[in-house]
């Protein structure tokens, strides 16, 4: 978490390559999700794009959310796993 999370320049860059903010959003909202693949949605009061989370209370929504997705993610494989012969 704490490598992640002060550090969301992978995610800009990765935004930044595929083109202008309003190119993004247009392709985001063309897309569909599969719908087997779990989704969280956190909201932050940051106004900006992407989001600064400038303190350890604005970052433990996000933090509780991917140690969430994390254990799921490893429930199923544990789940996957019990039902191999």
């Amino acid at each position: 978490m704490r490598a992640l999370l002060p550090r969301p320049d992978h995610l800009t860059r990765a935004a930044g390559e595929y083109g202008t903010p309003a190119a993004v959003t247009a392709e985001a909202a063309r897309s569909a999700l599969d719908s087997s693949i779990q989704v969280t949605t956190v909201a932050t009061t940051s106004r900006g794009r992407p989001a600064i989370l400038a303190d350890k209370a604005q970052a433990a929504p996000i933090a509780a959310a991917v140690k969430d997705a994390v254990a799921y993610g490893r429930a199923d494989i544990a789940a996957s796993a019990d039902l191999r012969p």
